[in-house]
């Protein structure tokens, strides 16, 4: 399974990503952030890779305001791969 995670630095910043992305019409889960990626406050955002470049123009105007990286998991014969994008 191959997804990506938008981790913040707060576990509000993570819920409220995760209403942005609801608003723009991007599935997401809120899972505990991927150990490999070493940011975060614990909780991330996860979505199809196919919503990327949408979850990226929605979370735009919130730059400045909260501290997020977007990070590609890749998950293959039970190891995983995180990766910053």
């Amino acid at each position: 399974m191959d997804y990506v995670v938008i981790a913040s630095r707060t576990r509000t910043g993570a819920i409220k990503i995760s209403k942005i992305m609801l608003s723009a019409g991007v599935e997401n889960k809120v899972i505990n952030t991927p150990k490999e990626a070493g940011v975060g406050c614990g909780l991330s955002v996860a979505i199809r890779e196919r919503d990327y470049k949408k979850a990226r123009i929605a979370l735009y105007p919130y730059a400045g305001e909260s501290g997020y990286a977007f990070f590609s998991v890749k998950e293959s014969f039970g190891k995983r791969t995180v990766k910053r994008i």
